[in-house]
C-alpha cells in the first residue's frame, strides 16, 4: 500500500507546534478516517468488499460477509506499508519515505452448519483484530521566513482581549509561558499586558521537523447467518484502540545576525522547541449487514455503522530552549495531561460485485459518512468553539471505492 503526501507551507504550518498543544478537529478526524483493507484481498480490491465476504476485513465493512464463510478459518495477515511524504516550505522542497511493518489482522471465523432441511444453511461465529490505520509518517523543511515567526501566534493571544498576566500565560495551549521565561516574548514595559517578540520582524531561517507514529485497530465478535444461500445478514460488536505519537522539533535561527528586539535585554540568535505528544484510548461500535445473492454472478450489499465513543487521554510535553548573544542560554519544559471523548459519525452504504465466472470481478462500495456530526466532549472544558469548527469546516462526503 502506498500513499503520498503532499505538503503546501499553509498545510505544513497548521501542523506545526502551535496548534499541537490543543486538542482540537484534527483529533477527531484523524479517528473518523480508516485505511481500505487489512488482507491482502481487501487491499488489491481497494477495501471494495462490502458485497464479496468471506473474507476477515469484512468484519470491519460488512459484518454480514461473515455468513457466507463455508468452513472454518484461521487468518493471519502481516501488512506491510509504503508512505511517501513530500514538503513544500518557503521555496524549498523535501521528501521521505516511511515502510512500516505491522500485523494487518488476526482472527478466527467458526463455520457451524445448521442440520435439517431449515432454509437457513449456517450460523457462523468469529472474533480477531483488524487494523485499521497505521500513523508512521515523517516530514520536515527548511527555508528563510522574512516576515513571521512561530512566537507570532503566542503574541497574538497573549495580546488578546485586555491582555494576560505573565501568571496566567500557561492557561494558553501554545505555551506562551514558555516563551515568556525563556525571553523570547516580554511585556512592554515591564508591568504592562502587552507583549512584544524577541523576533519581531522575521528575517529568520526556520527548520522542523515531524514524526508520527502508533496504530489504530479494533476487536471484533461478529456473527452471519446465511439464508437460503442467497440471504446473508450479519452483525458485530467492536472495540477500536489506537495508540498516536508525535514528536515535533522546530528551530528558528538568526543567521544574519540582523535580529534585535528593541526594547529586549537581549539580541536574539537561536530558539528549539521539542514537542511530544502521546495519545492513546479506546472505544466502541455495533456494525449491522446485509448480503443478497440474486445469481451466481451478481451480489449487492448494505451496510450501517453506529457512531464510535472513544475514551482519550492525551499527554503532552514541551521543551523551549532560547539562545541569545553572548551565549546567554534559557531553557523551560511543561507537560500536560488531558482525559477527553470523541464521537465519530456513523456511516451507511450499499454495495454491488459482479462475478465472471471465475475469470474476475467488478467489486464497487459506496458509502456515505457525515463528518459534521464529530463531537468532542470533557468535563473539565465545553469545546464549544472545537465543535462549531467541526460543523463550519465539515461537511458530509460520499466515498467510493472500485
Amino acid at each position: 500500500m502506498k500513499n503520498i503526501l503532499f505538503l503546501s507551507m499553509l498545510v505544513a504550518c497548521f501542523f506545526l507546534p502551535n496548534n499541537l498543544s490543543a486538542q482540537n478537529d484534527a483529533d477527531a478526524l484523524r479517528l473518523s478516517n480508516i485505511q481500505f483493507g487489512s488482507t491482502a484481498r481487501s487491499i488489491s480490491l481497494a477495501g471494495a468488499m462490502g458485497a464479496l465476504g468471506a473474507d476477515f476485513s469484512t468484519f470491519s465493512k460488512n459484518p454480514a460477509g461473515i455468513g457466507i464463510y463455508r468452513k472454518s478459518e484461521f487468518t493471519f495477515s502481516p501488512l506491510i506499508t509504503s508512505r511517501t511524504a513530500k514538503s513544500d516550505y518557503l521555496g524549498n522542497s523535501n521528501e521521505g519515505t516511511q515502510t512500516p511493518f505491522g500485523i494487518g489482522n488476526a482472527g478466527l471465523v467458526y463455520a457451524a452448519p445448521l442440520q435439517g432441511g431449515s432454509l437457513w444453511k449456517s450460523i457462523n461465529y468469529g472474533f480477531g483484530y483488524n487494523r485499521l490505520k497505521t500513523f508512521k509518517q515523517e516530514f520536515g523543511g527548511d527555508g528563510a521566513n522574512k516576515t513571521s515567526s512561530l512566537l507570532d501566534g503566542w503574541i497574538a493571544n497573549a495580546n488578546s482581549g485586555f491582555g494576560t498576566l505573565p501568571d496566567n500565560l500557561s492557561n494558553f495551549p501554545d505555551d506562551a509561558f514558555l516563551g515568556y521565561n525563556t525571553f523570547l516574548i516580554d511585556p512592554i514595559p515591564p508591568d504592562s499586558l502587552n507583549y512584544f517578540s524577541a523576533i519581531p520582524n522575521g528575517g529568520i531561517q526556520q527548520e522542523f521537523n515531524i514524526e508520527s507514529k502508533g496504530s489504530f485497530g479494533e476487536i471484533v465478535f461478529g456473527a452471519g447467518a446465511n439464508y437460503n444461500n442467497n440471504l446473508f445478514i450479519g452483525l458485530n460488536f467492536s472495540f477500536p484502540t489506537f495508540n498516536y505519537t508525535k514528536e515535533t522539533r522546530w528551530q528558528e535561527t538568526d543567521v544574519a545576525d540582523t535580529v534585535n528586539g528593541p526594547l529586549s535585554v537581549y539580541n536574539f540568535k537561536a530558539f528549539t522547541y521539542n514537542q511530544l505528544i502521546e495519545s492513546s484510548g479506546s472505544g466502541f461500535n455495533t456494525k449491522f449487514g446485509l448480503i443478497y445473492r440474486i445469481n451466481d454472478y451478481v451480489r449487492l450489499g448494505a451496510h450501517i455503522h453506529s457512531p464510535s465513543w472513544y475514551e482519550i487521554s492525551d499527554e503532552a510535553f514541551n521543551n523551549l530552549t532560547s539562545v541569545f548573544d553572548s551565549s546567554v542560554t534559557f531553557s523551560e519544559e511543561s507537560v500536560r495531561l488531558f482525559d477527553y471523548t470523541v464521537r465519530t459519525p456513523y456511516k451507511a452504504g450499499g454495495s454491488a460485485a459482479f462475478l465472471f465466472n471465475g475469470q474476475g470481478l467488478i467489486s464497487i462500495d459506496y458509502e456515505f459518512v457525515d463528518y459534521t456530526s464529530m463531537k468532542l466532549k470533557s468535563d473539565y472544558y465545553s469545546f464549544t468553539n472545537e465543535n462549531n469548527t467541526i460543523e463550519e469546516r465539515y461537511e458530509a462526503a460520499h466515498n467510493i471505492k472500485a
